[in-house]
């Protein structure tokens, strides 16, 4: 494992609960997109991770971006399914 491997890895462990905890909020305690949120914050953070600058502006700036990007989806498939059960 390299240095920015375990640097990750690290990151996640210490990271994780409060990802989650933040995403249960957001998506007003659906655990199971809270989970797919959390995922996807640390697989895209994993993707970008060039990009981002030494410090913590991970915590600021992912999080945001891809809590509104999965809000934006369940909202789409809440009305989906509403569409659905009244058609």
């Amino acid at each position: 494992m390299t240095g920015s491997e375990t640097a990750f890895r690290e990151l996640v462990t210490r990271y994780v609960d409060l990802v989650y905890s933040a995403a249960v909020r957001l998506v007003n305690g659906d655990t199971q997109l809270a989970e797919d949120v959390t995922q996807t914050v640390f697989a895209d953070l994993a993707r970008l991770a060039h990009s981002f600058a030494r410090g913590d502006a991970w915590r600021l700036v992912a999080p945001a971006h891809l809590f509104r990007g999965q809000s934006y989806h369940a909202e789409r498939a809440s009305a989906s399914s509403a569409g659905k059960a009244g058609g």
